[in-house]
C-alpha cells in the first residue's frame, strides 16, 4: 500500500492518503482539491443513502457540470431530449459525469439517471463511508459533458439528423452519490 503526504492548498495542513485518488479532502478544514495539471479547489457534497440494500456502502464521485446550451439549429424527427429538459432551445441544465472507471453502459446509465430523473436526496454533512477514487479529471469531464449532449440526442436512431449548438460551462462541483457494491457491481443507493 502506497501512502502519500498531501498538503491542503487552503489551510496548509499536512495529511496522508492511502488510496490512489485525484481528489483529496483535508482532514482539518474539509477543503476538497483535485491534483491534475495544477491543484484546484472544488465545492462538493455527499448525498444521503435513502435505500437500504444488502452490500457494502461507498460514495461514488460524479462531476456536476452546470451548462448553458443554445441550440442554434437542428433537424430532428420527434422530441429532442435536451430541448425537452431546457423547455426550449436555450437554457441551463446540470450534466452529471460519472468520475470513476466504469463500463460504457454504466457510464451512460448513471449519467442519464442523474441528469434526467429528478431524484430526491438529502445532503450528508459528514461521513465515514469510503469514497471510490475519482479517476476522471476536470478537463476530461468537460469533454465528456459535450459528448453526452450529442449522445443524449443520438440515442434513438433516425431521430437526430442535424444539430448545431453552443455549450458554455457555468460551474463545476463534485457530488458524492451513495452506492452499494453488490456482486461486484455498483448500484446507486437512492
Amino acid at each position: 500500500m502506497k501512502v502519500v503526504q498531501v498538503k491542503c492548498p487552503k489551510c496548509k495542513n499536512l495529511f496522508f492518503s492511502k488510496t490512489t485518488d485525484m481528489a483529496f479532502i483535508c482532514e482539518n478544514c474539509g477543503t476538497l482539491h483535485i491534483r491534475e495539471d495544477e491543484i484546484k479547489i472544488f465545492d462538493y457534497e455527499f448525498w444521503k443513502f435513502s435505500k437500504n440494500m444488502e452490500g457494502e456502502k461507498f460514495y461514488m464521485p460524479f462531476w456536476k457540470i452546470n451548462v448553458t446550451i443554445n441550440v442554434k439549429e437542428s433537424k430532428v424527427v420527434g422530441l429532442m431530449k435536451i430541448a425537452n429538459l431546457l423547455k426550449g432551445d436555450t437554457g441551463k441544465m446540470d450534466i452529471y459525469i460519472p468520475a470513476i472507471d466504469c463500463t460504457p453502459d454504466d457510464f451512460r446509465k448513471w449519467s442519464n439517471l442523474l441528469t434526467f430523473d429528478k431524484l430526491n436526496f438529502e445532503i450528508e454533512k459528514t461521513t465515514k463511508i469510503p469514497r471510490i477514487p475519482l479517476a476522471i479529471g476536470e478537463k476530461e469531464a468537460e469533454k465528456l459533458a459535450d459528448f453526452l449532449v450529442l449522445t443524449y440526442e443520438a440515442e434513438k436512431p433516425g431521430v437526430l439528423q442535424y444539430i448545431d449548438y453552443e455549450m458554455k460551462i457555468n460551474e463545476k462541483k463534485i457530488v458524492y452519490v451513495p452506492a452499494y457494491l453488490i456482486n461486484n457491481k455498483y448500484v446507486i443507493g437512492l
